[in-house]
């Protein structure tokens, strides 16, 4: 995947979102032969791009337009 995009009303949902796609915190070298940085999540090889948005479906949004795959739920 290299793309993917999350549509949703709640602020707190959208925010929980960005949390989950924004890549790791930059870890600070240390000058020890045993330290391992502990990173979260898995090393991508590929870029992702992603982009968050507000709403809902009831209003076109064109970078929806001829999406490979769109999933919708109501909870």
């Amino acid at each position: 995947m290299t793309e993917v995009h999350g549509l949703d009303i709640s602020d707190e949902d959208l925010q929980f979102a960005i949390k989950a796609i924004a890549p790791p915190e930059e870890v600070e070298t240390v000058d020890s032969p045993g330290y391992r940085p502990i990173h979260r999540g898995v090393q991508r090889f590929e870029e992702l791009h992603s982009g968050i948005w507000k709403g809902g479906l009831e209003v076109i949004n064109d970078t929806f337009v001829d999406m490979e795959c769109i999933v919708s739920t109501e909870v």
